[in-house]
């Protein structure tokens, strides 16, 4: 049978980068394995053949920082969706959603955003320009998302409560790239910033995991109001978790050139991020330097092939 999740991957619009981790873990019992000292099942039992699940679980590296501007681990990078909102989502027509935006203007490499009066972050407290100024700056100087600002000159916050972002140069639909998670002024250098998500870090007796915020300032209900986070930063070992049912959803980047492979039954998702393939030509010198053999060169790449086999449609 296969395990349908669509839910939760609804709210998971990851931001991707490559990072290599490298921690060696002695897998032993994953959770939810019966150990043969009690008679009392756990909740994850893993009979002969298909998981039994009754929980959700989520691949996470805990040696590693959740910080989403510092964390070295894509796993734990790929978790911030969760935890944080974000000016703008790209959407499945890979346009630029407004989330805690909700106004946007531009003259030539000046951009004015004006922001959602209802956002909120998880502790109540409203977000305000500033936390999205000291945000952009955190984002700017991350390795993970400065790539993708490196145009900005300055970002300033208005009497008005508004945000002025400027470019280094013009940029046409710079939005599509200001998807960097918005913490609270102030929290920036935390393990875990405070964030306005669909989820909130928690940790109890039984471990680390994901609460669902049911006073979300969006007002969106989920079945899933506790996700267990499982430590396994090596591919193998998430492997197996996957296919044994300790975690439930995994990420993965097809483009990488450490992709995981996984077997046995299971769904696949496909979704929008900001990241965006492309070829480059050296113009300067050499036979590109031509238009004309630019022109001719686009033609004859065979992008539908290209996405459908090789990039498994993303």
């Amino acid at each position: 049978m296969k395990r349908r999740f669509a839910a939760l991957m609804m709210v998971m619009v990851l931001f991707l980068s490559g990072c290599n981790v490298e921690e060696d873990i002695n897998v032993g019992l994953l959770p939810g394995e019966l150990t043969g000292e009690t008679s009392e099942p756990t909740e994850i039992i893993v009979p002969y053949g298909a998981a039994t699940v009754s929980t959700f679980g989520i691949a996470y590296a805990k040696n590693y920082s959740l910080n989403p501007f510092v964390t070295e681990s894509r796993l734990n990078v790929s978790l911030a969706s969760l935890m944080y909102d974000s000016l703008f989502v790209i959407n499945s027509d890979f346009e630029a959603e407004k989330r805690l935006c909700k106004g946007i203007s531009h003259s030539e490499n000046i951009y004015r955003l004006t922001l959602n009066s209802d956002a909120k972050f998880s502790d109540g407290s409203p977000v305000t320009a500033e936390d999205v100024e000291y945000s952009l700056e955190l984002a700017a100087a991350s390795e993970s998302y400065g790539a993708r600002l490196k145009l900005v000159k300055s970002c300033t916050v208005e009497e008005d409560g508004g945000v002025i972002i400027e470019l280094e140069k013009e940029h046409g639909r710079y939005e599509l790239l200001l998807d960097f998670p918005v913490v609270k002024d102030g929290t920036g250098e935390e393990e875990v910033p405070l964030g306005g998500g669909l989820y909130t870090y928690e940790e109890d007796s039984a471990g680390a995991y994901m609460k669902f915020n049911r006073e979300n300032w969006r007002g969106v209900s989920s079945e899933f109001t506790r996700l267990e986070l499982v430590d396994l930063p090596e591919a193998d070992a998430m492997i197996y978790a996957f296919e044994s049912g300790t975690v439930s959803v995994i990420d993965m980047d097809p483009t990488k050139t450490d992709a995981v492979s996984f077997g046995g039954d299971y769904e696949e998702w496909q979704y929008t991020t900001s990241h965006m393939q492309y070829i480059a030509f050296n113009a300067e010198r050499g036979p590109f330097n031509s238009e004309a053999m630019r022109k001719a060169f686009s033609f004859a790449v065979d992008r539908e092939s290209i996405c459908n086999v090789d990039m498994l449609r993303n």
